[in-house]
């Protein structure tokens, strides 16, 4: 197999799309193939984005090796990038379910991560207009404290 065919499945592999693949080809090795010809080249190696899905099974393992050492702090996205670079085909829709399932309290304590950020972001919890009753239905402070 020539180097092309190498970088080019190396590229795939991380996760490159089709557009970053030929630039990455251009910049970093002056290999100036047209659209078409990738697409060819990429047909003749058996790689396809959304042909050939890995067995459920096997991508269920994957997940639950990386909720347990360091996959907890991040969303289904990242995981599905993990996937993709290890070689796994599956979609985003389905890493998110299977990280619902495996995963539900990381799932969670995510969630409200990022609504507690996306509040930050916005400026609703520096703001003093705010009454303390709406930030309960957030959990920032407990629904006891109101009775």
């Amino acid at each position: 197999m020539d180097d092309g065919l190498i970088l080019i499945r190396f590229y795939f592999c991380l996760g490159f799309q089709q557009t970053e693949i030929l630039a990455s080809l251009a910049l970093n090795h002056d290999i100036n193939i047209s659209l078409s010809t990738l697409k060819r080249k990429l047909h003749k190696l058996g790689l396809f984005r959304r042909k050939n899905f890995t067995d459920i099974l096997e991508i269920q393992q994957f997940i639950i090796k990386n909720t347990k050492t360091h996959g907890q702090l991040h969303g289904y996205r990242w995981m599905h990038l993990k996937c993709l670079q290890n070689n796994l085909v599956v979609t985003q829709d389905m890493v998110r379910l299977l990280l619902q399932i495996i995963d539900p309290v990381g799932v969670d304590k995510l969630f409200y991560n990022m609504t507690i950020l996306r509040l930050q972001r916005t400026s609703m919890l520096q703001s003093p207009v705010i009454p303390i009753k709406w930030l309960s239905k957030f959990q920032i402070i407990p629904n006891a404290f109101f009775k």
